[in-house]
């Protein structure tokens, strides 16, 4: 009798979702990025390690996009403990040197450029932004009588793979947040529902700034730059309405 030798195979090939921080590039110039991404991560360090960064040539003057060197943007953010692994948006001619540079070319199906996020960055030379499954779900901000003090109101959830930046402000969320959501604030974050994801407080440098929120189930918090990750499981009856701050340079968790 012939024996059958059955060979298990090596991998499986699954499409999946993840979320990618978009590099948006608002000029050509590799050392003016390499100082000012300097002065960004500075006050995350941690947050930006080893991440996956997709480069966005879509707001990049037409006469630029040829005259990007991808090797050494590549260079560049690996010096950051950023991994570029893509391109998205610009010409034809950018994406060939792109690809020549080992870059993957990201096509977007509704072939439009991601405008919901707001900037991480200084706006002269780049800003940050995340990528989503689908930019009609982009939370909406909306309008309130605090709107002049600065405070971002969101009253739907957030979702995974989503993004909300309060810029100059506090921000307010009157939901649940989703595990792969990232909140991020120059002030105060309010989550009026169960935080989970991530959530940056502070992130210009302010050490009053707070996180509160109704459940802590949040995945990783910091505040002006100190950060704390949440790898324990913890009962849920410790979780509610807490607070974190920090004090003498340690994050801390209290409760409200």
């Amino acid at each position: 009798m012939e024996q059958v030798i059955k060979i298990e195979p090596a991998f499986v090939l699954k499409g999946s979702l993840f979320t990618l921080s978009v590099l948006q590039l608002l000029e050509c110039d590799p050392q003016k990025l390499d100082r000012e991404l300097s002065e960004k991560i500075r006050l995350a360090p941690k947050f930006f390690h080893y991440a996956p960064v997709v480069i966005d040539l879509s707001k990049l003057p037409s006469a630029l996009q040829g005259q990007v060197n991808f090797d050494v943007f590549n260079q560049v953010m690996r010096s950051h403990k950023l991994i570029p692994v893509g391109v998205r948006g610009g010409s034809a001619e950018a994406h060939q040197k792109a690809q020549i540079a080992g870059f993957a070319v990201m096509i977007e199906p509704n072939n439009q450029a991601d405008k919901a996020q707001p900037s991480l960055a200084n706006k002269k030379t780049v800003t940050c932004e995340t990528t989503r499954p689908n930019p009609d779900e982009t939370p909406k901000e909306i309008p309130n009588s605090n709107r002049k003090t600065g405070t971002t109101l969101i009253t739907s959830p957030i979702r995974s793979g989503q993004q909300v930046y309060a810029q100059g402000g506090d921000l307010v969320v009157v939901s649940s947040v989703s595990p792969g959501a990232e909140l991020l604030a120059d002030g105060n974050i309010h989550v009026y529902g169960t935080l989970r994801g991530r959530a940056l407080a502070g992130i210009n440098g302010d050490v009053k700034a707070r996180v509160f929120c109704h459940k802590l189930q949040a995945d990783l918090v910091a505040i002006a730059g100190h950060y704390k990750v949440f790898e324990d499981v913890r009962p849920d009856d410790d979780d509610f309405y807490k607070q974190l701050y920090l004090q003498d340079g340690q994050l801390c968790i209290g409760s409200l």
